[in-house]
């Protein structure tokens, strides 16, 4: 019981740390500024079914693409961590660019655009991060009952990022620029904390199955 509480807690935290839904909320109500309330809705609608899906069918499909790739999980697990490290280190960096932070601008996008699939679903919601722990988690998990705490867990923020969304307007207004980037660090130092326990779980295990401890 208190291994699968820690790996729902963990789970969560990883992904609702590397979804992010408040700083998507942001770029949603800049490339959502002229669009109708019935159009926003089904963008939101969209953006988190598909996040849902994409991370359901990693969920899945992540152990047979490992095989598949002749990928050990310790490899994956270094991988992983080097990746939400370099990704931590970017949210914790306030210089970056608004280009940087939205790379997909007005300009960019016209209203023709489907950006509920391409930029919010994928990268923002469900990018290579959200992918990437979504696998490493699917390799953790401590029993069968692990799997469908991940499932829950995918609902769950699934759930949570649709309803952020929907409030989007109210919580910029609320949080305001500088709660934005406060809440980004404390998530960029969330995200690097784990980038750093994957690859020494990682390291654990590629030095115990060489046989050097």
């Amino acid at each position: 019981m208190f291994n699968l509480l820690t790996f729902f807690m963990l789970a969560f935290s990883s992904l609702f740390s590397i979804v992010n839904p408040f700083s998507t909320a942001v770029v949603y109500e800049i490339l959502t500024e002229k669009y109708t309330k019935k159009e926003k809705k089904a963008i939101i609608k969209k953006a988190c079914i598909t996040m849902m899906i994409v991370l359901l069918l990693v969920t899945f499909t992540g152990l047979i693409i490992l095989k598949f790739f002749s990928l050990t999980i310790d490899a994956l697990r270094i991988g992983g961590g080097l990746y939400l490290i370099v990704l931590s280190f970017r949210m914790l960096n306030p210089m970056r660019s608004q280009k940087e932070l939205h790379p997909s601008t007005k300009k960019e996008l016209k209203k023709g655009d489907d950006i509920a699939i391409v930029p919010l679903a994928i990268p923002f919601l469900s990018g290579p991060g959200a992918i990437t722990t979504t696998i490493i988690l699917t390799t953790q998990k401590p029993n069968t009952f692990g799997l469908l705490i991940l499932i829950g867990v995918i609902l769950l923020i699934t759930l949570i990022t649709y309803i952020i969304l929907r409030n989007a307007d109210y919580i910029k207004k609320f949080l305001k620029p500088s709660g934005i980037k406060t809440l980004e660090k404390i998530m960029g130092l969330i995200i690097l904390s784990i980038g750093v326990q994957f690859i020494l779980n990682g390291l654990r295990g590629f030095i115990l199955g060489i046989g050097l401890v």
